[in-house]
């Protein structure tokens, strides 16, 4: 008989796998592609379908101790990733490029999207009608090797490069129970143009936000770990410079990091929260700003 799954409505069959008679006790996933069953009187057999759906690759993406300073982060509800490269210029400066999309390829290992470098408002006084999505300034191939492997390939302004990365391990092990809440995070429509990247592994948080300097130009600041008070997470504003990344070797003895600052997100329920910043140092010292904050759907 022909006998649908519980993922998605994909069915099978088992014409050849015995009479149509045959009472199905429990249906469950082998891998991404093949329905296995557990069957009376007739032991396991497995029926391939179309899965249609990709590994979830959300995550924090590096290239690895080598390359410290500069990485990806992942964000991907089903199929469709919104992915942000924090990265910098010529001149050692941060800037971040980001792919709110792709195109998967039949197998969904490899994904192609186009790059965005946007342009807005200082972030201690923003304004969304200032925001300008810009032209195309790119594009970017992802071909996933493994569930934590991938070569990153990219066209920049013209310059092209490539980079092999993987998931970067940051969270210590901790199964204490708590809530979950990596996302892609903004403030909503009405400040439309800049969010922060929670990723979560077990309790810690890394979050990178993508925001605008005192130009209007791209930035990013992260959050490299903290602790939370109850539903509070908090940790430090971390500030960066590095060498050029595009289409030249990465040198990353050249990568420095200072503390610029505080940050906390005060997690009403997994959805929304409260994210309050103050800045002791840098361009933005003495700026002390709180902003609601929700997740981002796409």
């Amino acid at each position: 008989g022909v006998y649908t799954s519980e993922n998605g409505g994909q069915t099978w069959n088992t014409s050849n796998d015995g009479p149509s008679s045959v009472r199905v006790r429990e249906l469950f996933w082998y891998d991404q592609t093949t329905l296995v069953a557990a069957t009376f009187g007739r032991g396991m057999f497995r029926a391939t379908v179309s899965a249609g759906a990709a590994l979830n690759y959300s995550d924090l993406w590096w290239g690895g101790t080598s390359e410290n300073g500069w990485g990806m982060t992942v964000q991907q509800h089903g199929n469709l990733q919104f992915n942000v490269f924090f990265v910098y210029d010529g001149n050692g400066k941060p800037v971040w490029y980001v792919m709110p999309g792709c195109t998967w390829s039949s197998d969904f290992t490899v994904c192609n999207g186009q790059l965005y470098k946007p342009t807005g408002s200082p972030l201690n006084t923003y304004n969304p009608a200032q925001f300008a999505a810009g032209a195309v300034a790119g594009s970017v191939t992802l071909n996933y090797t493994s569930a934590s492997t991938a070569t990153l390939q990219y066209v920049i302004n013209g310059v092209a490069g490539q980079k092999s990365i993987q998931r970067q391990v940051f969270g210590a092990i901790d199964n204490t129970s708590g809530l979950k809440v990596g996302d892609m995070w903004w403030g909503g429509s009405n400040q439309n143009g800049w969010g922060v990247s929670i990723t979560q592994q077990y309790r810690t948080l890394f979050a990178a936000w993508y925001t605008y300097d005192l130009g209007g130009n791209v930035t990013w600041f992260t959050m490299p770990g903290g602790a939370w008070s109850g539903n509070t997470y908090s940790g430090v504003i971390a500030a960066t410079t590095s060498s050029p990344w595009i289409g030249v070797p990465y040198n990353a003895a050249q990568f420095a990091a200072g503390v610029v600052g505080n940050v906390s997100f005060a997690f009403s329920d997994a959805n929304n929260a409260i994210m309050t910043y103050s800045f002791t140092g840098g361009p933005f010292a003495g700026t002390t700003q709180s902003r609601p904050i929700v997740r981002q759907p796409y």
